[in-house]
């Protein structure tokens, strides 16, 4: 008894037919790497909105001062131990980089004793830049398990926020989410 082979060609065939057993037929990889906004743009103008797409938030942190990238390297970390130590020292360059900003005298930076061996200042360009990655990282501190770590980001939400409020007003829409859901959360320290 000799099995018979169908044909690349006629299972082609069959797929293409409007009935056939293809469905809609294969799509391809191409539709899904296209980027996300226009997706989303797509969706508004279905929905007969006028407002543009957000912007998609960068998955990682792309500018260019070194120790903010160790910094959010270590937001990234399973231990909560790692992340609360690295929310602390953002909270710490945030809070020196906002009382920069307010002092008289531009140019000087202060004293970073929390820091390791190294002074670090933020500028306001680095704080602009930090500002979408942290949006990003924000929202996966605010589901964290331990409430220590959803305590201490949004401590550390307010710091960024007071360095540069201007920065942080684009990602709002982005953030209101895990802001709410923090304000709802059942450990009276986070909310």
């Amino acid at each position: 008894m000799q099995k018979r082979r169908n044909s690349s060609g006629g299972s082609a065939g069959l797929a293409s037919l409007p009935g056939g057993s293809g469905g809609a037929g294969f799509i391809g990889f191409s539709s899904f790497a296209a980027n996300g906004s226009t997706f989303a743009a797509a969706a508004d103008a279905n929905a007969g909105s006028v407002q543009p797409a957000a912007r998609p938030l960068p998955p990682f942190y792309d500018g260019t001062n070194s120790d903010l990238a160790m910094l959010f390297k270590r937001l990234t970390k399973k231990d909560p131990t790692t992340k609360l130590k690295a929310l602390s020292q953002l909270q710490n360059l945030c809070s020196a980089a906002a009382s920069a900003a307010e002092a008289p005298q531009r140019g000087t930076p202060p004293q970073q004793e929390h820091l390791h061996h190294h002074q670090a200042f933020l500028t306001p360009d680095d704080v602009i830049g930090l500002v979408p990655h942290w949006v990003y990282i924000y929202a996966r501190l605010a589901l964290d398990n331990d409430r220590r770590v959803r305590e201490s980001a949004n401590a550390t939400l307010s710091h960024v926020a007071a360095a540069n409020r201007k920065a942080v007003v684009p990602f709002l829409r982005q953030l209101l989410g895990p802001w709410w859901i923090c304000m709802a959360d059942p450990a009276s320290e986070v909310a």
